[in-house]
């Protein structure tokens, strides 16, 4: 799962809508945001989901309220597989890299991984395989 992972940025729940489409466009590069309570995961939005929440700025919604709490937590030394196995049964659609075991508080997150990276991961391993026995 470390190898896969990508950094990934915390963001308070009671953000308003508005103040997270500021800090997403301020880090374009982060794919992921957590939204957090204290040590608490509530769930995630995407940098994509500003451009949706730009076209109202003004809304005073918390970020809290729309997170995605679709996810599933595994530790950094769990296999490739066996995170796509777990996000599958749940119809997660992003695994939470914790350190230690994965038991997800807000402090051990390492990363996240979403269902693109997966696939880009098992791209690159068929080709190496390929390239290794051709």
């Amino acid at each position: 799962a470390r190898r896969v992972q990508s950094a990934s940025s915390h963001v308070a729940a009671s953000t308003t809508l508005g103040e997270f489409a500021v800090l997403a466009g301020q880090q374009p590069h982060t794919e992921i945001f957590l939204v957090t309570d204290h040590e608490h995961i509530v769930g995630f939005v995407r940098n994509s989901d500003a451009m949706r929440i730009l076209k109202n700025p003004a809304d005073a919604s918390m970020l809290g309220g729309m997170a995605d709490r679709n996810f599933v937590t595994v530790n950094g030394q769990t296999f490739l597989h066996d995170v796509i196995a777990r996000m599958q049964a749940s119809g997660a659609t992003v695994a939470l890299v914790m350190a230690g075991s994965d038991v997800g508080t807000a402090g051990r997150i390492m990363g996240v991984i979403s269902r693109q990276q997966l696939g880009d991961a098992v791209v690159e391993a068929a080709e190496l395989f390929r390239a290794v026995l051709f």
